[in-house]
């Protein structure tokens, strides 16, 4: 292979970002394929996060067993107690060593209408993102429904911050680029309207690419979501943002390695 070749090749690699590679959708046997098919559609790298104590276990193993993915370990805000909250501090430090973020963690006034129960999900969102600091581990973000005031609480973060599929508006991603903040663009830009303005709007350097998966399909009639469709995406970002592929996949990849952490191979 040919000088020329490996550099086109390091430039069209490719991050999933954000995905839950977790039961019940996903098994270790069928996470085998899963894993084959993402790097024949050149996807290295795979964040696998888990916001329920339940696949904490599973997600932080997927990592062991797959070089190609990582885990993230949060805490999905409509679960979050106190006492849930005590468990997931006590988790991450356990297994510090084999997380590279937090999250994802956040609001969501999607699911959770009443006032009484959102006030609780910002006190312990602010404690998760005091915690975050203590321990220096990045915050990945969940802001359903609830991008402003995410935006407001995170003004206490100082580790690096990824707003996960973010659906903010154009003034909320000028206030996230502005803070040096990474927005994900989930596979979804390709069947949802909102998602294509974000695409837009988001610069290269504050971009990262994500599944979501088994959710947010490139197309509805794909089921399950899965890491492979992360180039049909980068592609399509590519045209929305009138730029080549390669740069798509250049820009995103360097910032997911930079925000998580890992060294390129």
């Amino acid at each position: 292979m040919t000088g020329e070749e490996w550099e086109t090749m390091a430039d069209t690699q490719l991050v999933d970002s954000h995905t839950h590679l977790l039961p019940p959708w996903f098994s270790f046997e069928s996470l085998e394929k899963i894993v084959s098919e993402a790097k024949n559609h050149r996807v290295f790298h795979i964040v696998n996060s888990s916001s329920d104590p339940k696949s904490h276990d599973f997600c932080i193993q997927t990592a062991e067993r797959f070089t190609e993915i990582h885990a993230s370990i949060g805490l999905q805000p409509t679960i979050s107690t106190l006492k849930e909250f005590e468990r997931f501090k006590n988790y991450i430090l356990s297994n510090k060593s084999e997380i590279l973020a937090i999250g994802e963690v956040g609001l969501d006034y999607y699911w959770v209408k009443e006032e009484p129960r959102r006030e609780v999900q910002r006190k312990i969102f602010s404690a998760i993102i005091e915690f975050a600091n203590d321990i220096e581990l990045p915050l990945v973000i969940h802001s359903r429904k609830a991008e402003s005031d995410c935006l407001k609480l995170l003004a206490k973060a100082d580790v690096d911050v990824y707003l996960h599929s973010f659906d903010g508006n154009k003034v909320e991603i000028e206030k996230a680029v502005d803070a040096g903040y990474l927005i994900g663009v989930p596979t979804a830009v390709g069947a949802r309207r909102s998602w294509k303005k974000v695409a837009v709007r988001t610069p290269l350097e504050n971009l990262l690419l994500e599944t979501d998966a088994p959710f947010l399909s490139f197309r509805p009639e794909i089921k399950p979501n899965e890491p492979k469709w992360i180039h049909k995406s980068a592609e399509y970002i590519a045209i929305l943002k009138e730029v080549e592929f390669a740069e798509v996949a250049r820009a995103t990849t360097r910032n997911a390695k930079e925000f998580f952490k890992w060294h390129s191979e």
